[in-house]
């Protein structure tokens, strides 16, 4: 039965503002919207408006799951398609949901199309196998991008000036904003309160700017570090519906193995799972027949889980695009949900922007041709200014006399966390700003400046005079 394709206020604004931009005369634009907010009903609305007007159109997808994912979107809204799939027998609708691998190698057969949808754009450049679909007709179709994190994952961009294809980009709502209108769940994350010493990758190569995974295994697959995130999903989440983000195949097993060795029910998913097996397990993820679902890759991107509550992050990153997507499993709405994240390898200082550690909400300005970063630049730590509540062990930024979370009194002078290896804290978005506070700070030199920011942040009058104050103290 046809369901009724109605969209969201914003998920129609998108959609408009695609439209919009292919009447200003661009070409390829990115639509860039985060994990959960339904950018496959999205692109399968775009699909439906070419196929009512006897267009034809592409659907590019990687993987088999997405595949499946896309087309029962489409059948669900009643849009009659075609899948390009070994699987599948060939169809001549217009609307065609492909698998790149598979397309790659029946493009003379193909007719050309008015739109290319690419989803998960972020793997598309010039010269990869999407790269060949895209310049295989002349004149090119129209290319439409779909990705919640666009950029590729050594840190380039997908503009025309970085080897990719894009002309323009669509922006949706940030995730905070998602989460208030209950599109996301709200969330909290746990990390280290500083690197586990045995967590050494000094001696670990890089490839595209990430590290080298089959090096990884050698200082993440021990027993005494899974024990640990053991230990902490106990702790934290005992019992919830969870993922666990590994670095190679060998390593989800012994993961798993550990969990179930634990008392849990545990299962390893790979790419020689079969589809209905992978299904099998994340449906009984969802009916409490598992607790632990283990992976490397697998579901790291596209997979629709919302039923899962908890994210336990061992696979360490350089790499935003992965930083990124694997959280965002976690964040699909689910009425009265928290998501956990336990980043128990470090990843939000691993990928810090500009300085400033990130949570999966901190908002990023993306950029289709982002200019070259300089990696130590932003590998280094940073202090952070944070005191941790005495009552829940909650940490925040210095500033509020009263803890955010359970609203116990700080002491006059907080409480400094004290770096102890192995335990997780609570992590909020307030305590990643410190350098850009720090450096608007820095530039005020009267005190009417500072006076004005104090009155921008909410401060008391008398802290804008301490550190005017403080400053000629310590010219004297």
């Amino acid at each position: 039965m046809k369901a009724n394709f109605s969209l969201y206020d914003f998920q129609q604004i998108l959609v408009d503002q695609t439209r919009d931009a292919y009447a200003s005369g661009f070409r390829s634009p990115l639509l860039v919207s985060h994990t959960g907010s339904g950018k496959t009903v999205m692109y399968s609305h775009i699909a439906d408006i070419m196929h009512k007007a006897s267009k034809r159109a592409l659907i590019l997808e990687h993987r088999a799951e997405l595949l499946t994912q896309t087309s029962d979107a489409l059948t669900t809204f009643g849009v009659e398609h075609g899948i390009i799939s070994p699987k599948f027998s060939p169809s001549f609708e217009d609307i065609q949901v492909a698998s790149v691998q598979t397309l790659r190698n029946r493009l003379e057969r193909t007719p050309r199309p008015d739109l290319i949808v690419i989803d998960e754009a972020h793997h598309s450049i010039k010269g990869n196998t999407w790269g060949m679909i895209i310049d295989h007709w002349d004149p090119k179709p129209r290319v439409l991008g779909v990705s919640a994190t666009p950029l590729r994952t050594d840190g380039r961009g997908l503009g025309s000036a970085s080897n990719g294809f894009f002309d323009t980009m669509i922006v949706g709502p940030t995730m905070d904003e998602l989460i208030a209108k209950k599109r996301l769940s709200p969330f909290e994350f746990y990390a280290p309160k500083m690197n586990n010493e045995n967590l050494d990758f000094s001696n670990i190569e890089k490839v595209g700017g990430d590290f080298v995974k089959s090096q990884l295994e050698s200082v993440i697959d021990k027993p005494t570090i899974t024990g640990s995130a053991v230990d902490h999903y106990r702790k934290i989440c005992n019992g919830l519906p969870a993922i666990v983000f590994c670095v190679s195949v060998k390593h989800a097993y012994h993961v798993a193995e550990q969990f179930g060795a634990a008392g849990y029910r545990a299962k390893c998913v790979e790419g020689k799972t079969s589809p209905l097996e992978r299904k099998a397990a994340i449906r009984h993820l969802g009916n409490g027949q598992l607790d632990i679902l283990t992976s490397c890759d697998i579901i790291s991107e596209g997979t629709d889980v919302p039923v899962v509550c908890c994210g336990i992050l061992l696979r360490p990153t350089h790499s935003m695009v992965i930083h990124r997507q694997q959280p965002g499993r976690i964040l699909r709405y689910q009425p009265g949900k928290i998501a956990y994240i336990l980043d128990c390898v470090g990843n939000y200082k691993r990928n810090a922007i500009d300085g400033v550690w990130t949570l999966p909400n901190t908002e990023i300005k993306w950029d289709l041709n982002p200019p070259k970063r300089n990696k130590k630049k932003y590998e280094a730590s940073h202090e952070i200014d944070t005191y941790q509540c005495l009552e829940c062990f909650m940490v925040f930024k210095r500033g509020p006399a009263q803890c955010p979370h359970c609203g116990a009194f700080i002491d006059k002078d907080g409480r400094e966390i004290k770096q102890v290896e192995g335990e997780l804290e609570l992590l909020t978005e307030q305590q990643f700003q410190k350098r850009e506070v720090r450096k608007e700070q820095g530039r005020a030199q009267t005190l009417e400046q500072l006076l004005v920011i104090a009155k921008a942040k909410g401060y008391n009058a008398a802290w804008a005079r301490h550190v005017f104050n403080g400053r000629k103290r310590r010219a004297v």
